[in-house]
């Protein structure tokens, strides 16, 4: 039976990264995920990874989330060149609940638009006490 070793995966993950000589910066960005989730990941320091983020590191570097998780050996790891086809993909879409859709890594976020700026207020002259009463 499988059980999950986050040390597994984050040195899986760390030599993935280290062969395409990317940062984890680099990364994070590709996979929508945050640097310090995937420096923590790399380090085996978070006892649980939810799919969404195993299945969008596999799809960014070309590998299946079995590689990742440690179900299947560097045997079964496709050349680094070669994009992830036919039964080396299905893995990815073999995760409950995923989707093709869910495990495309979402484009990068839009800058929020800017809000119109806040006008000052006129004061109107108040009238004076004599004025008023006058």
């Amino acid at each position: 039976m499988f059980s999950f070793n986050p040390a597994q995966l984050g040195e899986r993950l760390h030599a993935l990264r280290r062969r395409r000589d990317q940062t984890l910066r680099e990364l994070g960005t590709q996979a929508d995920v945050n640097y310090v989730t995937l420096s923590k990941i790399e380090r085996g320091k978070m006892p649980q990874v939810s799919a969404d983020i195993v299945a969008r590191l596999a799809v960014v570097l070309g590998v299946s989330t079995d590689y990742l998780l440690g179900v299947k050996t560097e045997a079964d790891l496709p050349d680094a060149t070669t994009p992830l086809t036919g039964d080396d993909a299905r893995p990815v879409l073999d995760l409950p609940g995923a989707t093709p859709a869910a495990v495309t890594p979402p484009a990068p976020p839009r800058k929020p638009a800017t809000p119109p700026r806040a006008t000052a207020r006129r004061r109107t002259a108040r009238p004076s006490r004599d004025e008023r009463e006058g």
